[in-house]
């Protein structure tokens, strides 16, 4: 799962441009909220290559705001993007200027 950014975001007073996001969700005890690590790269290619990310962002999805008519086929994927769907928002919320995309969601 993954969120690419396509612009600049400012992040402990650097600015980074494009910046790349790695997404590792976990199950909770009763399943309202999913606890999702958003790991923040400076590039996809920084990712790749095997670095150390930035930053590990924790961010809580609630899964009742799930949307059940989502295109994707099977239910693992419609739940996968549920979750980076979300979790482009809270960062959306938290960098209000910046754009994203959603480049992958296994």
């Amino acid at each position: 799962m993954a969120i690419q950014t396509k612009s600049e975001i400012t992040h402990d007073y650097r600015i980074y441009k494009n910046p790349y996001f790695r997404l590792v969700p976990h199950f909770s005890a009763d399943g309202s909220s999913i606890p999702v690590d958003c790991f923040m790269y400076p590039s996809k290619e920084y990712y790749k290559e095997g670095n150390y990310h930035l930053e590990c962002i924790p961010i809580y999805v609630d899964s009742g705001s799930f949307d059940k008519t989502n295109k994707a086929k099977t239910i693992s994927d419609k739940f996968l993007f549920e979750v980076t769907k979300l979790v482009l928002d809270g960062l959306q919320n938290r960098y209000p200027d910046a754009e994203f995309e959603i480049v992958d969601i296994s």
